[in-house]
């Protein structure tokens, strides 16, 4: 196994190339205490609501409010437990052979939905390129989303994205690795 970062390692034969992408740095660990402090919290206010459902006192139009709620809660409370348990056993699995590729993201070793594409160019993976300040760059660099990512490949309306915040330096390494190994035969 072969490292580009502390984050990205990578294994080669003569046919295909697996990178491997851990969800966070070491040095993230503070971010993540914290993403499990607001989980922690986002649950108790939850029990709290669903408590306040057994209560007598009120009408059934404030009742309706709290179910209602509580499914905006279920859904982020789920977002919430996915980006922590993400985050902290997480890793996104990229697999090239020739020009066919993989990729999905694992977590605590179990196998995450692969997939599956085929490069349809000499170098198809390249940087996101995001305003500095806009609201995209703020939500994709968000330490609690899971999804987006540094590098993209497809057109601009199909694009997919993977490599959650990794840096400038990251990025421009895996890209030339990954763009080296894709393997576009002529016709």
């Amino acid at each position: 196994m072969e490292h580009l970062s502390d984050r990205i390692a990578f294994k080669r034969t003569d046919d295909d190339l697996t990178v491997y992408i851990r969800a966070t740095s070491p040095k993230d660990k503070k971010k993540i205490r914290l993403l499990q402090i607001w989980l922690l919290l986002w649950f108790t206010a939850g029990i709290i609501i669903i408590s306040q459902l057994f209560f007598p006192g009120y009408s059934s139009d404030e009742k309706l409010f709290m179910v209602i709620y509580l499914f905006f809660w279920a859904y982020f409370a789920y977002r919430i437990a996915y980006a922590y348990y993400f985050r902290k056993y997480g890793t996104e699995v990229i697999y090239i052979n020739n020009n066919k590729f993989m990729i999905r993201r694992d977590i605590h070793g179990k196998a995450g939905k692969p997939h599956h594409f085929v490069a349809k160019g000499k170098n198809p993976f390249r940087k996101v390129d995001e305003k500095p300040g806009s609201i995209n760059a703020a939500f994709y660099n968000s330490f609690w989303v899971v999804t987006g990512g540094c590098i993209a490949f497809g057109e601009k309306k199909d694009e997919y994205r993977f490599g959650l915040q990794l840096s400038d330096e990251e990025t421009d390494k895996l890209i030339r690795l990954l763009n080296k190994t894709i393997n576009i035969k002529s016709n």
